[in-house]
């Protein structure tokens, strides 16, 4: 369900991450990130391409259009799935509850792309050749740190900071996790694949046809590519991080489901409360 950001789009995908990132902030600082997503947003388009002027205020004026859609429409249906997921937890989480929050979670992902799409494609459009003549050489550059940054971490660390990163997000809700419940986590993370290689293999296909999808852009033909390069990404993966991916996301469920099932009462108080404040920070966040 994960993947990381496919370069021209990483714009949108930020959004999502920054959004899920929402709900392991309280208070004020929800509000103080949400209001300063734009600046983000901007700054990852920028790691590639130098906008000008005129796109610059087309991209503000654009994305406070999309801002506005989503603190109105989407952060009450956020709060309300938090709400949904708290009353289930009350009742014991079941394997379809917990398929069922994955497909929820992708569905904020799917409205935030869907209403993004249109502004991505009318910026793509509007690039000169010396803006995209300088993406190549972006690519390059990152792929070789990102290359660096992987040969650095062996299986075994990948493995460990999987289960370091899945621990820091439980216990972020529920507190500190016991011995049991920690002992279940290093059995997990052992069973991991880590799939970095395989990702490296989808972003050069993934680039390739973005660069060619840029070369067409004031052809008929560019809505359709640009489906196809921003469409499924499953199409750009190997075999290999297709097999990983289903291996991991079945194990993060079932990992999921025994912590969750073995959660204490104080453990499940504190993570319906927190999922209360969330909720209550999200809605009035919607109307501010």
């Amino acid at each position: 369900m994960i993947h990381p950001p496919s370069h021209a789009d990483k714009v949108w995908r930020t959004c999502l991450l920054l959004l899920c990132a929402l709900v392991t902030l309280t208070g004020c600082g929800v509000q103080f990130f949400y209001n300063n997503l734009d600046a983000f947003v901007e700054s990852a388009i920028e790691d590639y391409i130098d906008l000008t002027p005129a796109q610059e205020a087309f991209f503000e004026r654009e994305l406070e259009v999309l801002w506005r859609w989503h603190r109105r429409e989407e952060l009450p249906r956020y709060a309300h799935d938090l709400e949904d997921f708290s009353m289930t937890l009350a009742q014991g989480v079941k394997p379809a509850d917990l398929d069922q929050t994955f497909e929820t979670a992708e569905g904020w992902w799917r409205r935030i792309e869907r209403e993004g799409r249109p502004v991505a494609k009318r910026l793509l459009k509007s690039l000169d050749d010396a803006q995209i003549n300088q993406i190549p050489e972006k690519f390059a550059k990152e792929n070789a740190r990102w290359q660096k940054r992987a040969a650095r971490r062996s299986h075994e660390d990948r493995q460990d900071r999987w289960r370091k990163n899945f621990k820091r997000i439980i216990e972020r809700f529920t507190g500190a996790l016991n011995r049991q419940q920690q002992a279940l986590l290093t059995e997990g993370a052992s069973e991991y694949r880590p799939e970095s290689a395989s990702w490296g293999e989808y972003r050069l296909r993934w680039q390739a046809e973005f660069l060619t999808l840029l070369k067409a852009r004031h052809d008929d033909t560019f809505d359709d590519q640009f489906e196809t390069v921003f469409g499924p990404q499953q199409r750009f993966y190997s075999q290999g991080l297709i097999d990983g991916q289903v291996h991991n996301q079945a194990l993060t469920k079932r990992l999921l489901l025994e912590v969750l099932a073995s959660l204490s009462a104080q453990q499940i108080t504190r993570l319906q409360k927190r999922l209360a404040d969330y909720a209550e920070d999200l809605r009035e966040l919607s109307q501010s």
